[in-house]
């Protein structure tokens, strides 16, 4: 894959900071969607650089500042981030700012980390006590879901749904 050069990307950036003006609003587009997403952040990093501002924030500001459309700012200002932030943002919007579950997105916890018998048992156990007529308590629900691995919540509620059973066949 060809890289471009830092010149490259300060004309680039030239072109659209100059795409602020009325009617420019095709070059900024056009100067974005032809890069990749390793040659956005490039420009991004040069636009700041060069402009001491950041290009993100500059297309959320943009879109109350000028007759370009907020959606498409908006859209280009998404394309911008990272795809954790980006992800984060938009779950958020979509739930209507409830935390907890954009804690759920943000999370690093390791999806290929060794899965613990003994912790499975314990989570399941403390899920188990936790419930109440209306359910789990959802507290503890979202801590195991944003702290444990997809392999370690499986087995955790493999075991859980043991426990149930076995919850329900005793007399």
């Amino acid at each position: 894959m060809l890289t471009m050069s830092t010149q490259s990307f300060e004309i680039e950036c030239k072109e659209i900071h100059d795409s602020w003006i009325p009617g420019g609003r095709n070059q900024l587009v056009r100067s974005l969607a032809r890069r990749n997403r390793h040659e956005r952040q490039q420009i991004r990093e040069t636009y700041e650089a060069t402009y001491g501002e950041d290009l993100v924030k500059r297309l959320q500001q943009h879109q109350i500042n000028t007759g370009i459309s907020p959606n498409l700012c908006a859209a280009l200002s998404l394309w911008m981030i990272d795809q954790h932030q980006r992800d984060s943002i938009l779950v958020r919007e979509a739930l209507g700012n409830d935390q907890q579950v954009v804690a759920l997105v943000a999370s690093h916890k390791a999806h290929h980390a060794d899965v613990n018998q003994d912790i499975a048992k314990s989570d399941a156990r403390r899920l188990f006590e936790t419930q109440t007529s209306s359910g789990i308590q959802e507290a503890v629900v979202l801590e195991l879901l944003t702290k444990r691995s997809i392999p370690q919540l499986k087995l955790t509620f493999s075991c859980y749904n043991a426990s149930m059973d076995m919850t329900i066949q005793s007399p």
